[in-house]
């Protein structure tokens, strides 16, 4: 996985530009896994993708 990058002023209002990945790790999980550690109002993604992958069983 490729994260994006953000550019910010760094020390705060120094005029100092760093570029800090957006990301800084990420895992794999199941769905059962990933639905008890997401943001709960992203947890409706998780059961979508279930019900798009189902269908094409």
């Amino acid at each position: 996985m490729k994260s994006n990058v953000i550019t910010i002023d760094w020390p705060p209002k120094s005029r100092r530009k760093i570029e800090i990945p957006e990301v800084d790790r990420w895992e794999w999980f199941s769905s059962d896994e990933a639905k008890k550690r997401i943001n709960p109002a992203q947890a409706g993604l998780i059961f979508q993708l279930e019900e798009m992958l189902s269908f094409k069983k």
